[in-house]
């Protein structure tokens, strides 16, 4: 693996050494880290990584420098952890394809295009410090957290279960959550523009904006959108005020 280190990005020792590690893992240019197999690209000497986890462990894929992640690969029917820090540490799409749960943080500038696929269970995908160009999720259970000046494009949420999307001060354009089973979006702009288009569709809706966000809000949920229409499933159909779901009022 071109320029991966055998570091483990201050999540702990070697586990073991060589001998207590996958011989997988370390094939792969990685560092068993409390059964994880860690695989730590720095692009030393400006080279790129194309990192690739090995099957059948949980996986976690670090990008810390400039253009340090150029290809990510999770393995299937596992655990998945991405993490790019630093202005366009990973300036190919990041995919979650084959994951089981799959995580996706991306902060200080890093990432362009961010995806979670059909295939995936579980994905979380946070975006700070300015990161994420369109961020679109397909598992079965997202949640998408855009923090100030984030996810200045598209936010597109098509979970075939539940949509959780937060933008504190981001989302500077469409929001769309599609949950079959029931989605969520909160948009919070005291500083920047958040969500000045909101889309919510599919199972039961709940939208919450604060500040000057969410100028046109479009509902075709179970509820008809406001800032504090709130009909999850299990309620008995009662419309619960926003602060009941943790929202800002």
């Amino acid at each position: 693996v071109a320029g991966a280190g055998g570091g483990s990005g201050g999540l702990g020792g070697d586990v073991g050494g060589a001998g207590g590690c996958d011989a997988a893992c370390v094939a792969a240019g990685g560092t068993c880290v409390d059964g994880w197999c860690v695989l730590d690209c720095q692009g030393a000497g400006g080279q790129a990584c194309d990192l690739v986890c090995p099957a059948a462990m949980p996986c976690r894929m670090l990008c810390t420098s400039d253009d340090s992640c150029t290809g990510l690969s999770c393995p299937p029917d596992m655990p998945c952890d991405i993490s790019c820090q630093g202005q366009g540490s990973c300036p190919s799409p990041v995919s979650c394809d084959e994951a089981d749960v799959c995580t996706i943080t991306c902060d200080d500038g890093a990432c362009m295009n961010v995806e979670c696929s059909t295939s995936v269970n579980t994905c979380t995908i946070d975006c700070e410090g300015g990161s994420c160009s369109v961020v679109t999720c397909e598992a079965g259970e997202c949640t998408i957290r855009c923090g100030q000046g984030s996810c200045g494009a598209a936010v597109y949420c098509h979970a075939y279960n539940t949509c959780d999307v937060q933008c504190d001060d981001a989302c500077a354009q469409t929001v769309e959550a599609t949950g079959d089973a029931e989605n969520w979006i909160t948009c919070n702009a005291q500083i920047d523009t958040a969500c000045p288009t909101v889309l919510c569709a599919g199972g039961a809706c709940g939208v919450s904006c604060t500040g000057d966000a969410c100028h046109d809000i479009n509902c075709a949920g179970a509820c008809s959108c406001s800032t504090s229409c709130l009909d999850p499933p299990g309620t008995g159909g009662a419309v619960q005020p926003a602060s009941a779901r943790g929202f800002a009022v």
